[in-house]
């Protein structure tokens, strides 16, 4: 079947179900994945693809992105991360965005773990969610990890922080639930950190 009548008939489906149509933007992610593999080749922690529905301001959209993060130094009972992801989302506030964040994971009994990022992102339309092309994006995630198998839920919310630096322009903000599936590289990515000791 052609890739386009492909398309149409998924999308078709999920407006049959009532869901949000999916984004149509899927060739803009391909460079950033291409690069976020590459970088996967020199050093990945983890390489993770997330999709999830919009809630609040954006509950008629459809999230898809690609995620690269890579362990930097522990931090207390925590390890530091740097962030790196792409991600593309439907609805009537349609948009793409590339990020960067750090971010702190606390590995908690049975591989499981909380984890959170703060960062800066650039998204490509200015949009009544979104006012602004800079904006500030904050992640938070509960997972669990089976070998070098991650899986988790997660929160993401994109803001300029209007309130704080007084921009122009709307901020009602962007906000998604989503499921990541990912995979650990490395000699000591089948496990997770066990806690300290006291």
């Amino acid at each position: 079947m052609h890739s386009g009548r492909a398309y149409d008939l998924i999308l078709a489906t999920r407006n049959i179900r009532g869901l949000p149509p999916l984004p149509k933007t899927y060739g803009k992610l391909l460079l950033p994945v291409a690069l976020l593999c590459a970088c996967a080749t020199v050093r990945a922690d983890m390489l993770a693809a997330e999709l999830g529905p919009g809630i609040r301001n954006s509950s008629d959209s459809s999230l898809i992105g690609v995620r690269y993060e890579a362990d930097w130094t522990p931090v207390d009972r925590m390890m530091s991360f740097v962030d790196l992801s792409a991600r593309t989302w439907s609805g009537d506030a349609e948009n793409d965005s590339i990020s960067a964040a750090l971010g702190l994971r606390y590995d908690l009994p049975y591989e499981n773990y909380i984890s959170t990022s703060l960062g800066l992102a650039y998204v490509t339309d200015e949009t009544e969610n979104l006012g602004t092309h800079g904006q500030i994006l904050f992640r938070f995630a509960l997972g669990h990890r089976v070998e070098r198998y991650d899986f988790s839920i997660g929160y993401t919310h994109y803001s300029n922080a209007k309130g704080i630096f007084n921009w122009d322009g709307p901020n009602r903000g962007d906000d998604f639930i989503t499921f990541q599936f990912g995979y650990h590289f490395g000699a000591e990515a089948s496990h997770v950190t066990p806690l300290p000791t006291r």
